[in-house]
């Protein structure tokens, strides 16, 4: 379950579900969660750390634009766990860029395609 504080009340505002998987646009962009995960029954959680990630990046630069646009899309929808609310209403592709610049600073990557 991901909740929030609401004036020191915890509000669920997601469920995750097997598969599921929360806290990408932290490792992604470096953005803080806002709120907090619960499992609510037994779970195997598997983190993704930054230095595992970054190779990848490196090597293929059009998968930050993959990611922030992926990203982009789950944020407009509603669907990025944790951080509903957060950036108003902006346009997807304005976003995706926001992110993919985020991304780039973050693993120090130069814009352009190996």
């Amino acid at each position: 379950m991901g909740s929030i504080d609401d004036a020191g009340q915890k509000l669920e505002v997601i469920r995750l579900a097997s598969g599921d998987f929360f806290g990408e646009l932290g490792v992604l962009t470096g953005e803080p969660l806002h709120g907090e995960a619960t499992a609510l029954t037994k779970a195997v959680v598997y983190e993704i750390p930054k230095d595992a990630l970054a190779p990848l990046l490196a090597a293929r630069h059009a998968m930050v634009r993959e990611l922030s646009d992926s990203l982009a899309k789950r944020r407009a929808a509603g669907r990025t766990v944790l951080d509903r609310g957060l950036h108003g209403e902006e346009h997807p592709d304005r976003l995706a860029d926001r992110l993919a610049a985020n991304i780039r600073r973050l693993f120090a990557l130069q814009q352009g395609t190996p």
